[in-house]
């Protein structure tokens, strides 16, 4: 479902885009929440809905995803080129939200930073009393090494 909750455990698809096997693809033009069941009752009726009055889609039909593909950028256009950096596998804007707690070699999923210390990261809802680090995008908090800024650099 597109809950259009934009947190952990959310779903939010802007304008979802699907496509199949048999020859077409589906861009919904929509911000709406809305549910997609690609045939979990019976394998050829797909059904997909939003919380809204109106239908806005464009289809795209070709046996070929190239093609497909091609249609899709001329309506949305081309991709950007995503510079060097771009490329590491992270979600940048998480750094605003977790702790990293000092803690001894043993504990699970305990990691070892470059200060030769251990700790763990740690959500807020979960920090029950323990003191703990802030992560940030730039390490504008002195906290450079559970920052953004660091994983990039």
């Amino acid at each position: 479902a597109n809950t259009n909750n934009w947190v952990d455990g959310g779903v939010s698809s802007p304008c979802p885009f699907y496509w199949s096997t048999k020859g077409y693809a589906v861009l919904r033009n929509t911000w709406q929440s809305g549910v997609y069941d690609f045939g979990s009752e019976n394998a050829d009726i797909i059904q997909t809905t939003h919380k809204q009055t109106d239908f806005d889609a464009f289809f795209f039909i070709s046996p070929d995803f190239k093609d497909i593909l091609k249609d899709y950028y001329e309506l949305t256009g081309q991709p950007i080129f995503m510079p060097e950096f771009a490329f590491y596998e992270s979600h940048l804007n998480a750094f605003n939200r977790d702790y990293w707690v000092k803690v001894d070699k043993d504990t699970p999923n305990a990691i070892l930073f470059e200060d030769g210390v251990y700790y763990k990261c740690y959500q807020p809802k979960d920090m029950d009393g323990k003191e703990g680090i802030l992560e940030s995008l730039n390490g504008e908090k002195n906290n450079y090494q559970f920052s953004a800024r660091a994983m990039i650099d």
